[in-house]
């Protein structure tokens, strides 16, 4: 299982450092007050934490992400196997590509003009974003070869539960979890846009404030926290796939 569990987080790793690399290394070309060194932002962390009370806004940031998300993932696994259930897939997607193709500030800036400032404007924008991802990616996932393999539970006598048990599941997990960690990445980048958009707390309001007073440390400070939040999340996703569906790896 140690092994199963290095090989899914070593690329995420692999990532995390290289990015400090050329994070600590491009910091070199360019003044402090521009690119400081992550060194440089970290011996900062405590006038930064105290200052600003940055753990009650990643809290309110976490609080939206998890609301988003899940409302997400729960929406857009039942639209896509409710339009393969009824062979109406294609007409789906044709719609929800539609909604993916809308920048984002767009959608925050719709949201913001009709709610004003606060939790639904950036818990609305991953709704409107994610939702149509999850979706594709579960018909897509019920697509590949399950008719095929249908056939052959009903050619050994299987029902409705053995299909479900060994063909609709065994091909949902994967796709469960590359929604969980494709989309839960997406949705934290939707968030603090959202937040940098139309809220007056949160991380992504700091990271404005941050940059409306051209506080670079601050700014690459949230940039950390940020980066080291979707790592730890990624290797959480891995943990816990692994502990529940082993079988299915």
């Amino acid at each position: 299982m140690l092994t199963i569990f290095w090989n899914s987080i070593k690329k995420t790793l692999f990532g995390f450092i290289i990015f400090l690399i050329i994070w600590g290394v491009i910091s070199q070309f360019f003044n402090a007050s521009i690119v400081p060194s992550p060194l440089n932002v970290w011996a900062s962390r405590h006038e930064i934490l105290s200052a600003n009370q940055v753990w009650l806004h990643y809290e309110i940031t976490l609080t939206r992400l998890a609301i988003g998300f899940i409302i997400s993932f729960l929406l857009g696994t039942v639209i896509g196997i409710i339009s393969y259930y009824l062979k109406i897939h294609e007409y789906i997607e044709d719609l929800l590509s539609l909604l993916q193709v809308i920048p984002g500030v767009i959608i925050g800036t719709i949201l913001l003009l009709f709610y004003s400032t606060g939790s639904v404007v950036p818990i609305g924008m991953i709704v409107i974003m994610i939702t149509p991802i999850v979706a594709s990616n579960t018909v897509n996932g019920l697509l590949d070869h399950t008719k095929e393999l249908v056939e052959v539970v009903n050619v050994f006598g299987g029902g409705f539960k053995d299909i479900v048990a060994n063909v609709y599941i065994p091909k949902l997990i994967p796709v469960f979890k590359m929604n969980t960690l494709v989309c839960s990445a997406l949705s934290l980048k939707i968030i603090i846009l959202g937040e940098f958009v139309g809220c007056d707390n949160g991380l992504g309001f700091l990271f404005n404030n941050a940059r409306i007073f051209y506080n670079m440390t601050e700014v690459y400070f949230y940039l950390l926290i940020i980066i080291t939040t979707a790592f730890f999340f990624q290797i959480l996703v891995h943990a816990l796939f692994l502990l529940l569906w082993k079988k299915y790896y």
